[in-house]
């Protein structure tokens, strides 16, 4: 019956009669297109024609596919809630009975998607469900998801590890968006504006600036036809602008800077349509980066400008909504800085108040979002796990059939039988052998997140030093809390080399004191000096034993070398020579400065620092050698 009634209005229909003539799954699927439904101008009518055509055909894949588009195509024929929500559990049933796993992760996706949208599932459900999409779209490939528009699923699954803060599969996933996303859409622009925010939280100005960057030339470029494409296109140049100005200004290029802030002051367009809260917001959020940059570039009289319109916007866009509550943080920290310059200090007060009132929601907020996300990614390892069990025990049983067969054909011939059972044997050792791969790759991966979580518990105890310093008035106490700091620095970077090399045991020491070194020169650059320090490494692996000691040390000798060497002198040269000897370690920092006999540093050989440095030495198995240099002095570490 079904195949008489498609072919009577076949015959009828162009479009149908094309559609009833395809060979292939592919060819059917691509018929979906949103391209191929407008430019062949396929009425409502046809569409279900088609999925008559496709059950003909029993073509599983093409139905499902039919299903799956039917929510993208409501704005072309007016579907009803009802049809949606009919064809959303036709989804389900296809996927699970049919075992389709790629389907299966769809169906998935679109639920947790339905559930969060209608609060029937809360954040912490939304996000075990984008993990484990996630996951094992990365286990099974992107091409099973070709047609199943993959690159809008990893920015939304992205999107939400950013918001719940973690960044590090946000970023894994977005960059993976990135390259499969149309480049002239406004979801494109989106997907460079997030990764650009977790760059900058990541504090890598150089890559935030190159996605703000890509942001400006392509909304520059783009042609608008309406007025709301020219108020977005305009928006996102204004911002990607001031982004640039600020990130251009952390590293030191004040003109260029200056000339992207006029920029995006310049294209910054105001809003008289307060009930459009995508544009207050927008406009909102603009003007909190603009005021901090007229601050730092002393425009005083424009940052309170922007400050009374920042005021009034957010009485417009009403911080009692959840997604504003934190809003207001930024617009405070301007304040408390504008109020600081004003000499208004009561003021200043109270807007720091706010602020750390919100700092400390925004911190108990996400430190329980640490935890549940933590129990969530339990609980998808433990589903992974019990998921290769369930195949294991179902490739098990096949085998055991095969087996049972087999001896009940080949009942009499006993050598066929010893066969069967050596085969099965290995096949045991093998899985035995892969199970034990395994838990040895998840264990190298648990030392990894081990490491990652003590970085940043360091990163963070570095921060409240780097806090605690710019409250203190007293110049020593801000010296020793720097120093603190910098020791703290140099630790976590030996666990941040850890979590992101290859060797969980091991890390590249001349890659390390590298880093180490420009931390340090950048603590103490100034635009009156200038002190350059050379760097002799071999490039060896080192113990994280070794590591930490050994870097506490070059810490302490060259920030001992700005301290004291140099005195009374803009210039000069700190060397750092590290090199593997076969009976342990050599280490020398030396510089031209005015020698220890004419410096303080002989002062301080009961100090702090000296006595760290002695203790650390012993720790390594070392000797420490004070040298007296013509011109400056040296400090050696040898071991063995």
């Amino acid at each position: 019956m079904i195949l008489g009634w498609v072919t009577s209005t076949v015959s009828g229909s162009p479009n149908t009669e094309h559609f009833a003539s395809l060979k292939t799954n592919r060819e059917r699927m691509q018929e979906f297109d949103l391209y191929n439904i407008r430019s062949k101008k396929v009425t409502k009518e046809e569409y279900y024609q088609y999925l008559e055509i496709i059950k003909s055909k029993k073509d599983i894949k093409a139905e499902f596919y039919w299903n799956f588009q039917v929510s993208n195509l409501t704005g072309i024929y007016d579907f009803t809630e009802d049809e949606v929500e009919k064809c959303d559990e036709r989804l389900e049933e296809i996927a699970n009975k049919n075992n389709l796993k790629a389907e299966q992760v769809v169906v998935k996706f679109r639920k947790a998607i339905k559930g969060y949208a209608r609060n029937l599932i809360s954040e912490q459900q939304v996000y075990y469900y984008y993990l484990s999409c996630y996951e094992d779209i990365k286990s099974m490939g992107i091409k099973p998801f070709e047609f199943y528009w993959i690159e809008s699923t990893l920015y939304d699954i992205g999107r939400n590890f950013y918001e719940l803060g973690d960044r590090r599969r946000a970023l894994e996933c977005l960059l993976k968006a990135e390259s499969l996303a149309r480049k002239s859409s406004q979801f494109y622009i989106l997907m460079l504006n997030l990764l650009e925010n977790i760059y900058q939280d990541m504090n890598q100005p150089e890559m935030a600036f190159n996605y703000a960057q890509k942001i400006y030339r392509l909304c520059d470029t783009l042609r608008s036809y309406t007025d709301g494409e020219v108020w977005v296109h305009n928006y996102w140049c204004a911002l990607s602008a001031l982004n640039m100005a600020e990130y251009l200004y952390d590293q030191g290029k004040y003109p260029l800077s200056k000339k992207y802030l006029d920029t995006g002051q310049m294209r910054l367009k105001v809003t008289d349509n307060f009930q459009d809260q995508i544009k207050v917001n927008a406009e909102f959020d603009a003007l909190q980066t603009l005021t901090k940059m007229n601050i730092r570039y002393k425009e005083y009289d424009e940052a309170w400008s922007h400050i009374k319109r920042s005021e009034f916007l957010m009485n417009e866009l009403g911080s009692n909504m959840q997604s504003n509550y934190f809003k207001p943080l930024s617009l405070y920290k301007n304040m408390v800085n504008l109020f600081e310059i004003k000499g208004d200090f009561a003021n200043a007060f109270h807007y720091d108040k706010l602020a750390d009132k919100l700092i400390d929601s925004l911190n108990r907020r996400n430190d329980k979002r640490q935890i549940w996300q933590a129990e969530m990614q339990v609980q998808v390892e433990q589903h992974k796990k019990e998921m290769v069990q369930a195949e294991l025990e179902g490739r098990s049983a096949r085998q055991l059939n095969i087996v049972v067969v087999l001896i009940l054909i080949f009942v009499l011939t006993g050598s066929l039988i010893i066969y069967y059972r050596i085969r099965n044997d290995n096949r045991i050792i093998s899985t035995q052998k892969s199970l034990l791969e395994q838990s040895l790759s998840e264990k190298d991966i648990l030392l990894k997140e081990l490491h990652h979580r003590i970085k940043n518990n360091l990163q963070i105890i570095s921060g409240l030093l780097e806090k605690q310093a710019s409250k203190t008035t007293d110049e020593h106490s801000r010296q020793l809390l720097r120093e603190g700091q910098s020791r703290v620095f140099s630790m976590a970077l030996v666990h941040q080399s850890l979590h992101q090399g290859g060797n969980i045991n091991a890390i590249q020491i001349d890659s390390y004191i590298q880093l180490l070194v420009d931390n340090i020169l950048k603590s103490y650059e100034s635009d009156d000096r200038n002190i350059e320090i050379i760097t002799l490494v071999d490039k060896t692996n080192i113990s994280i034993e070794q590591a930490i000691p050994l870097g506490l040390i070059i810490n302490e000798l060259i920030t001992n070398c700005f301290k004291h060497a140099f005195n009374n002198r803009n210039d000069g040269i700190i060397k750092v020579i590290y090199k593997k000897t076969n009976s342990g370690i050599y280490l020398r920092v030396e510089d031209n400065g005015t020698g220890i006999n004419n410096t303080s540093s002989s002062k301080d050989q009961g100090g702090l620092g000296m006595s760290l440095i002695r203790g650390l030495s012993r720790q390594l198995g070392a000797k420490l050698n004070e040298i007296h240099l013509s011109a400056g002095s040296a400090f050696e570490v040898v071991s063995g």
